[in-house]
């Protein structure tokens, strides 16, 4: 399996673009030159495992996504709610058991 270096900046640049971030700001934020970061978009430069990493924690991506456009990283405000729902379910199903084993209980008055 080859790397595409073109369709990787495709995917790069066209996330910079959605999330309405500017080349200029882009490179300031991962500490490239904006030459550096219009390569890799044109897919002429292939870019640094560093480089990698911090654009993918910069637009809140997976690396996996990055490399090869899968495994978008679920927003996150809906991983708090998945979790908020796994929390309830959980307090639910203890607070069952925990009024079951009470009616076995034997306590005097």
């Amino acid at each position: 399996m080859n790397f595409d270096d073109k369709a990787f900046g495709e995917r790069i640049r066209n996330l910079r673009q959605i999330m309405g971030i500017s080349m200029e700001e882009m490179a300031d934020r991962l500490l490239v030159s904006e030459n550096y970061l219009g390569k890799v978009e044109r897919g002429i430069r292939r870019p640094s495992f560093e480089f990698v990493m911090q654009f993918a924690a910069t637009v809140d991506v997976t690396v996996d996504f990055l490399l090869m456009n899968r495994n978008i990283q679920r927003p996150l405000n809906e991983t708090a709610l998945s979790l908020a729902e796994q929390l309830q379910s959980f307090v639910e199903q203890n607070s069952r058991k925990e009024d079951n084993l009470s009616l076995y209980s034997t306590t005097s008055p």
